[in-house]
């Protein structure tokens, strides 16, 4: 009787394993089939097609510059500080006194400074000092005229031409539906080359970095002797040169 009652606990305890098993089994195959089920084919056939591409393209245009910088210079040597910032400030004003009706150009201050004179032993003998006249304009007959003239009163010490930033914008945003075409061309040409019909443009990054040319450049080391008589005036010709300007675009495109 008591073994009886062994072999039936042993069957019942073994039954209910294996039906838990078969239950877990089931319930594992019915999982699996539901995460099967929700993958649709035809979305995945459709994402694994999506090809991603980055295209670049760009635009460019020599154009002449139209802003100079002129600055004009006088240096002078004393026994003073004071003296030497005295002759100094007389100079600039005097210089900027000969101008006649300034228009057509800005006048500006640049760098004026002083400091001590040493001789060969190294012993402070004196006080020098250099002060600055910059000359800005956009209309260049009118930069010519006065250059003129205060180069009569200073020392021509750097010629600079440069694209001024009103004309720069203007000629990027002339280029910029050049760039777009160009950059559109490419996209499609990449999407037949490849076998694709269409293309999508998925993100954009444009830039304008554009060259620069200085102008001449003309350098004197010593300051001229004043002059107030018109006739005096030096000729100075003004030719700035070429820059290009670039606009460049990088992108993303996706080829379905």
């Amino acid at each position: 009787m008591m073994r009886s009652a062994r072999l039936v606990l042993i069957f019942f305890v073994t039954f209910v394993w294996s039906a838990g098993l078969s239950a877990a089994e089931k319930s594992s195959t019915h999982h699996s089939g539901h995460v099967h089920h929700a993958s649709h084919p035809s979305h995945v056939a459709h994402a694994s097609q999506l090809v991603t591409a980055t295209l670049q393209a760009s635009a460019s245009k020599l154009v002449l510059q139209d802003e100079v910088r002129i600055v004009f210079a006088h240096e002078v040597k004393g026994t003073t500080a004071a003296e030497v910032n005295r002759a100094l400030a007389q100079a600039i004003e005097q210089a900027r006194g000969a101008v006649k009706n300034p228009t057509g150009f800005t006048l500006s201050s640049g760098s004026f400074r002083t400091a001590p004179h040493y001789n060969k032993d190294g012993r402070t003998d004196g006080w020098q000092g250099r002060a600055e006249l910059v000359l800005t304009s956009r209309d260049l007959i009118a930069a010519q005229g006065a250059a003129g003239v205060l180069g009569t009163q200073l020392a021509i010490s750097n010629i600079q031409f440069s694209l001024s930033i009103t004309k720069r914008r203007q000629e990027e945003q002339a280029l910029l539906t050049e760039v777009a075409q160009a950059f559109q061309n490419r996209a499609q040409a990449a999407a037949l080359a490849f076998g694709f019909k269409t293309y999508k443009v998925v993100s954009l990054d444009l830039n304008g970095p554009s060259g620069s040319s200085n102008g001449p450049v003309l350098m004197r080391s010593a300051a001229p002797m004043p002059s107030t008589h018109a006739s005096d005036a030096i000729k100075l010709s003004l030719e700035p040169a070429q820059v290009q300007v670039n606009v460049d675009v990088s992108g993303k495109v996706t080829f379905d």
